[in-house]
């Protein structure tokens, strides 16, 4: 079986941006949305606390987006988001929650949390836990035949590690737009 030759990233100039967008431009976000969760909706509410939404684009693309807001209790949870098939498994959405994580501790929040179904978004949960999530809450959900398992991370503590994980491994960092 042949298989390709593993490339390092960084000899290719690939031009990552992350921009923050206001409620109005939410309608860049919706046939991502619509792509990736095959539903119209992006959040029930936009009334929500210290709202974000982040688009993702590479080369100029645009390849994902998260949304989150504030909640009660210095939490900031992450309702929605998600990185187009092509561009998986390269660590794009890791860049997403930091960049979200960066803002939401900035606006003085101390813990990160979002949900997910594991029959729908297996990756999601595995991801979460990998990455040093804990599970805090678990509910079955009728309507998605699945369990709704929420995760959490202390803000200061992921964003400590990660910076530490990054000089250990001697990785440059590179600055996001």
């Amino acid at each position: 079986m042949f298989s390709f030759p593993q490339t390092n990233a960084s000899l290719y100039a690939i031009d990552v941006d992350i921009v923050k967008l206001s409620l109005t431009e939410l309608d860049h976000l919706r046939d991502l949305n619509v792509m990736l969760f095959k539903e119209e909706r992006l959040i029930t509410r936009y009334d929500q606390p210290d709202m974000m939404a982040l688009l993702l684009k590479i080369d100029g693309i645009r390849a994902g987006f998260k949304i989150g807001y504030g909640r009660e209790d210095g939490v900031f949870y992450s309702a929605k988001g998600g990185i187009m098939p092509a561009f998986r498994r390269k660590g794009y959405a890791r860049k997403l929650m930091i960049h979200m994580m960066q803002q939401a501790w900035q606006a003085g929040y101390q813990t990160f949390r979002y949900d997910t179904f594991p029959k729908h978004y297996r990756e999601m949960l595995l991801f979460g836990l990998k990455d040093g999530f804990e599970v805090t809450n678990t509910e079955y959900y009728a309507r998605m035949n699945d369990f709704r398992i929420e995760l959490s991370v202390s803000i200061p503590d992921y964003l400590l590690r990660v910076s530490e994980d990054r000089a250990s491994d001697g990785a440059e960092t590179q600055e996001l737009h």
